[in-house]
């Protein structure tokens, strides 16, 4: 089916398949050097772990993430901190140094062309023993960014046909538009900020999104 609708031109890559957001003048790849802003996140690293052990964790604040049905085994939870490129300011009273760390950057938060599909930002928990299967995101248009929070030695992660390990403090970047798999192997529960930024390519049309916070 994928070979298929690359020959008809609905995709140009079998591991590239988003839907319904492809944009076909934007460069592909799977995995991606981190942007400008990665040193500064990584940076805060400290500040944010401390915030995700003593307020997310200790006060059990993790909710199930909605897209379960790539779920195999195992849970995935999340812990919002932007939503469509909004600061969630019942988070933000909870984790200041977080979304401090995240709220001045225009390719986070920004919009382009007046689209919703901008910035998402949130702890990302996988628990030992979870797999999730092999999919690809709705868009090609915006990159993702995983800070190492918590990582214990087990959890893997498949862009395309490159498979990586996450390292605690330090950005990895990808396209999730591609097919990406994960695996948990460990016994102790992964954290990543997850962090959804505009391609670079689309930097010089990014607006500033004046909705305020949610």
């Amino acid at each position: 089916m994928y070979q298929r609708a690359v020959d008809t031109g609905l995709w140009d890559d079998p591991w590239q398949r988003p839907w319904p957001n492809y944009d076909k003048s934007l460069s592909r790849a799977p995995w991606h050097e981190n942007p400008w802003f990665a040193k500064q996140l990584e940076d805060a690293y400290s500040d944010i772990k401390d915030e995700y052990l003593n307020v997310v964790h200790k006060r059990q604040l993790l909710s199930t993430n909605p897209v379960e049905d790539i779920v195999e085994s195992g849970a995935w939870d999340e812990f919002n901190i932007v939503r469509r490129g909004r600061m969630n300011s019942s988070s933000c009273l909870l984790t200041p140094k977080t979304c401090a760390a995240v709220a001045n950057f225009k390719e986070i938060t920004g919009l382009v062309d007046g689209q919703q599909i901008s910035g998402e930002v949130e702890w990302l928990t996988l628990a030992p023993g979870t797999h999730l299967k092999a999919h690809c995101g709705t868009t090609n248009k915006r990159l993702t960014m995983h800070l190492g929070v918590i990582v214990p030695d087990g959890p893997l992660i498949r862009c395309g046909n490159v498979t990586r390990k996450w390292e605690e403090g330090k950005a990895i970047v990808f396209d999730d538009s591609y097919e990406h798999e994960v695996w948990h192997h460990g016994t102790e529960a992964r954290v990543v900020l997850y962090i959804s930024f505009w391609h670079p390519q689309l930097w010089d049309k990014i607006e500033e999104n004046t909705l305020g916070p949610l």
